[in-house]
């Protein structure tokens, strides 16, 4: 038996579904799985919304690789993405320059990594100085003491050097502060760059699209209520796409009935009120000839009580 550490997550799962793999996700373990990936139109002009695109792979693939996949297959087909509204697990260099290289907004409700103990100060409470290149050169802590940043040993790799004395002086020294207290050299924070690109981007988050990219979720669920129990009822990577396409597909197809039959009952309710009105109109014309003409027709006079109403 090999041990566990030497076995990968794209080892062999079943002898009967060879492309499936293991996941470890949300503290879940998912063995022998795929994951899906899909994206829909999120605009209020739209009169009905539908999905766009559908990716399915290993369940190893990493989200933002299953973004880039989607935002090159809808560029191939022509369509015109402005913004995608995602959770954190998309979030990262690899989702960035996704994004990037079609020129989307990326909208994020998180950001994947760079989370802070709760008894320290997040990287975000702090404020970073940039240069031209967007690298940083300088930082206040929230108590608005200056340090002065200093190129490490590696490309990427940060020192910061703070004043002793007024960093000492501080109430939250060695406490939510984040610094090492060195002999020589005073109090010193390391770090790398990624740590503060991610502290300018977590300023950046839209957690007011929440409710928005929830909203996904009933499209999921949408897409699963097709198969028993939620599974699948074929294994393969290629059958369980065709399985999972057909019911992207009819659950477009029924939105579009669903859009298409509510505006044929609108369209009947109008065609209804234009015929009333249409009667009522006629009725009127009646009384009009009627209370003109009625002594040279003596034998056709009516009352108006008396003209019956369809």
């Amino acid at each position: 038996m090999r041990p566990g550490k030497e076995i990968e997550t794209n080892s062999l799962q079943s002898p009967h579904d060879l492309e499936a793999t293991y996941r470890v996700k949300g503290g879940r373990e998912f063995r022998g799985g795929y994951v899906v990936n899909v994206s829909e139109t999120s605009d209020d002009e739209n009169p009905v919304q539908l999905i766009t695109d559908v990716q399915m792979e290993p369940n190893q693939t990493d989200d933002a690789e299953l973004m880039e996949q989607s935002l090159d297959d809808q560029a191939e087909r022509n369509i015109k993405v402005d913004k995608v509204t995602t959770d954190g697990r998309y979030t990262g260099p690899k989702g960035e320059q996704a994004c990037g290289k079609h020129n989307v907004e990326l909208r994020a409700t998180r950001v994947r990594g760079g989370y802070s103990s709760p008894h320290k100060w997040g990287w975000d409470q702090y404020i970073w100085e940039m240069d031209e290149e967007q690298k940083p050169i300088g930082v206040i802590c929230p108590e608005g003491c200056r340090g002065q940043m200093t190129q490490g040993q590696a490309e990427e790799r940060f020192i910061i050097r703070f004043e002793a004395e007024q960093c000492r002086a501080c109430p939250f020294f060695k406490g939510k502060y984040r610094v090492l207290d060195r002999a020589r050299s005073g109090p010193t924070i390391y770090l790398n760059q990624r740590v503060v690109e991610l502290a300018g981007k977590r300023k950046q988050l839209h957690p007011e699209d929440t409710p928005l990219r929830v909203v996904v979720e009933s499209t999921i669920r949408s897409v699963n209520r097709a198969f028993p129990g939620s599974k699948l009822p074929v294994r393969g990577l290629i059958r369980s796409r065709m399985m999972l396409y057909s019911a992207a597909l009819m659950v477009n197809l029924r939105r579009l009935h669903e859009y298409l039959n509510k505006e044929d009952r609108k369209n009947a309710k109008i065609k209804e009120f234009s015929l009333s009105f249409f009667k009522i109109d006629l009725i009127r014309c009646w009384k009009h000839v009627f209370s003109h003409f009625w002594v040279a027709f003596p034998t056709f006079r009516l009352q108006p009580a008396t003209i019956p109403l369809c």
